[in-house]
């Protein structure tokens, strides 16, 4: 039996009105997420990344667009914006100095959801919360200190343990590990997938950084400028990208295999105003192999193979040298 599907949104659109025109920040996204399962979303800033997790969670309207979570029914996305958030979606912010309140205690800051929508008090709900920040590697001593008094790897566990005090089915991931050094971030990331393990938790894990995704997702989706260009399993998109923005985030990964050096794909350029998009494919203007058909044309996202679709022209092949156009 194939797992149900936790989240499912379909051709989610949402648009901010500027002096120059409409700016397009969502153009026609649609995914899933099944249950355990850890959805990465990668792109460049100015993708749309943190707008559609804005979205889900109800925080900001949406043009159109329909959603269904936890088996319930597809409804239009747009019925979401101001509700009181669905407590089976939790999130973690890129930045804990800004998401965690810096006059509260940390043991108050975890219990401030449990207050909200749970009956516990007094000692159950301490108890409570000593066995969040446990879970988190974080132990009693830390329930009377302040924001300041701790590192950003301890705030951002701090940010998790409060994120999951309501239980969520599927908990949104912004950037999680961006402000953090990098010894502390491959902490947070293993972390997570220990928290996944022990309680089954849907990610959708949204990071401009490929270089952790292989550590922590299972599906991949690439973003360009509000549109998904390139989705897959993460083992097949990162051994075989077939869009050329695809192969030249990967290439910008940093390496220290010698035998990758000189051959990576340049990204020059940065990314065009949603205001004023290119004619055809909007990511024509830095592809080293657009033709005229790729300025005219504005490719469909097509599937390939199960469960692996991308929004070329000329896609990049598929075999040992990625680097090729598939003709």
């Amino acid at each position: 039996m194939t797992n149900p599907t936790l989240l499912s949104v379909s051709d989610v659109r949402k648009s901010f009105a500027t002096p120059r025109g409409p700016l397009k920040a969502l153009d026609g996204v649609s995914f899933s997420i099944k249950p355990g399962e850890t959805l990465a979303l990668v792109g460049e800033s100015g993708s749309g990344k943190s707008t559609l997790a804005l979205v889900l969670l109800g925080l900001l309207g949406a043009d159109s667009g329909m959603l269904a979570f936890d088996g319930r029914s597809a409804a239009p996305i747009a019925d979401r914006a101001h509700r009181r958030p669905d407590r089976g979606l939790g999130i973690v912010f890129q930045n804990p100095h800004s998401s965690l309140n810096p006059r509260m205690k940390v043991r108050s800051l975890v219990a401030e959801p449990l207050k909200a929508s749970s009956d516990l008090h007094g000692n159950a709900l301490t108890d409570r919360v000593v066995t969040l920040l446990e879970q988190v590697g974080l132990g009693r001593q830390y329930m009377e200190r302040y924001p300041h008094e701790l590192s950003g790897g301890q705030m951002q566990r701090v940010a998790i343990a409060r994120a999951l005090a309501l239980e969520p089915k599927l908990l949104i991931l912004d950037e999680p590990t961006a402000a953090l050094d990098v010894s502390v971030r491959m902490q947070i990331l293993k972390l997570l997938k220990s928290l996944q393990e022990h309680h089954g938790t849907s990610y959708l894990y949204i990071t401009h950084d490929l270089g952790t995704v292989d550590h922590i997702a299972d599906q991949i989706i690439v973003m360009y400028l509000g549109r998904i260009v390139e989705s897959g399993r993460v083992q097949d998109v990162f051994a075989a990208p077939r869009h050329p923005y695809t192969r030249a985030l990967l290439d910008a990964v940093p390496t220290l295999d010698p035998r990758n050096r000189g051959v990576f794909v340049t990204l020059d350029g940065e990314v065009p105003s949603p205001v004023d998009r290119p004619s055809g494919c909007s990511f024509a203007p830095r592809c080293r192999w657009k033709t005229r058909r790729c300025t005219e044309i504005d490719p469909a996202l097509e599937v390939a193979d199960p469960g692996r679709a991308f929004a070329c022209h000329h896609p990049l092949a598929s075999g040992p040298d990625g680097n090729e156009l598939d003709h």
